[in-house]
């Protein structure tokens, strides 16, 4: 059993196995049904929050600063400057962002990937993000950028994604949309992806080639790290149709053109490892063509799946942590605590996001009660999810309840 030093709720996932079922499966409450008295959780989609790290002509250094318009991001961060940043937060907003959060990191090439990395203990950087709750995507476009213009070097620019990376798989509820570095053909970027890099995570995704977009700051146009317009676009998916619906197909707004065209017979050798697509159609633009994460299992190779996963373990542990100061001898606890996370399963159940003909077969929550846990202060529930017919997710929550 494992020990708990401070009240919350706790998750184990496994989605390699299949987890015990319960002796009786659970049904699917209706959603005005009686909750042992506790008020029935309003389960409300959350927008999709993204993380910025990268160079600003002025602001904060390495202070989180949540960003609602392109208008407040002027008039925290002043103009557009040299980097990348500025323009991709406005690609955001221009393709249905709600709110992104900027850090602000020094640019001396010195300390270029100290700054970038950052410090846990001072909170600046990668690490400082660490702090935030809300986030489900992270970029830092102005990486490639700095590698662009000397800055960096690619080994340099390779260890600040892996720390991207290594914080979004630490976090476990976001994932970091990174960029590749410019002028590549469709050879070089496949080379630089499986032998330069090697990235193997499902909390990361990779898109190619840049796009070609407006500067106008100085009216002129200009190639740019895709990563801020894509988390625009994902924004937007999540926001119309859910997280449960892949970020493909989609025109990217602002973007006029993309750096390398790539044939058909090109796509078929970066698509099946996890290089998607960026390319122009006469009739839309200029569209997002793939799906994929940069893992090598099957199970989480594609986006919609991490993100949907997330996306439920983040939504259950947030929308019952009012259960963890309640009384742990309540009897009526574990029964308010199961109907708030069928509840929540119920309505994804019905939205469409979780596989079943029927509510039993798409999920079921069912209570611990053995001893051992209940006199430790502790509520145990096993809980399957049917995210695909052949990513039964597995896991189980503890609530710690100090009281």
């Amino acid at each position: 059993m494992p020990t708990y030093l401070r009240p919350g709720v706790y998750l184990e996932e496994d989605a390699s196995t299949a987890g015990p079922a319960p002796a009786v499966r659970q049904r699917a409450p209706s959603l005005d049904e009686d909750a042992g008295g506790q008020p029935a959780a309003r389960w409300v989609p959350e927008h999709t929050h993204t993380a910025f790290v990268g160079f600003t002509p002025s602001g904060p250094f390495d202070t989180p600063t949540w960003i609602h318009s392109w208008s407040q991001f002027r008039a925290t961060f002043d103009s557009f400057g040299e980097g990348a940043l500025a323009l991709s937060v406005y690609g955001f907003f221009s393709n249905g962002g709600q709110s992104c959060v900027v850090v602000r990191v020094p640019s001396d090439a010195e300390r270029v990937v100290e700054a970038f990395v950052g410090d846990y203990a001072s909170r600046t950087g990668i690490a400082g993000l660490d702090t935030l709750d809300d986030v489900s995507l992270v970029c830092a476009p102005d990486v490639m950028l700095a590698y662009q213009q000397g800055l960096l070097d690619m080994d340099q620019a390779r260890n600040i994604q892996l720390a991207l990376i290594a914080h979004c798989e630490m976090r476990g509820d976001r994932i970091a949309i990174v960029d590749c570095p410019p002028g590549l053909d469709a050879q070089g970027v496949r080379t630089w992806r499986t032998d330069e890099t090697g990235y193997d995570s499902s909390y990361a995704v990779l898109y190619y080639p840049w796009i070609r977009v407006y500067e106008p700051s100085t009216g002129r146009f200009r190639h740019l790290p895709p990563s801020g317009h894509i988390a625009g676009v994902y924004a937007q998916v999540d926001l119309m149709r859910g997280f449960h619906h892949t970020p493909a197909n989609q025109t990217v707004l602002g973007a006029v053109d993309v750096e390398t065209v790539l044939t058909s017979g090109e796509q078929d050798i970066l698509n099946p490892i996890g290089i998607n697509s960026i390319i122009p159609s006469a009739a839309r633009g200029v569209v997002l063509w793939g799906s994929r994460t940069l893992s090598s299992d099957p199970a989480w190779r594609y986006i919609y799946r991490r993100r949907l996963v997330t996306f439920v373990l983040r939504n259950i542990r947030v929308g019952t942590q009012w259960a963890i100061f309640e009384r742990k001898d309540d009897p009526a606890l574990p029964r308010r605590i199961a109907h708030h996370i069928r509840n929540f399963l119920y309505v994804l159940w019905r939205a469409g996001a979780l596989r079943g003909e029927t509510p039993e077969e798409a999920f079921w929550v069912a209570f611990d009660d053995n001893p051992e846990y209940t006199d430790a202060g502790l509520l145990y529930f096993n809980c399957n999810v049917t995210v695909e017919r052949d990513l039964p997710l597995d896991f189980r929550l503890a609530y710690f309840c100090d009281s």
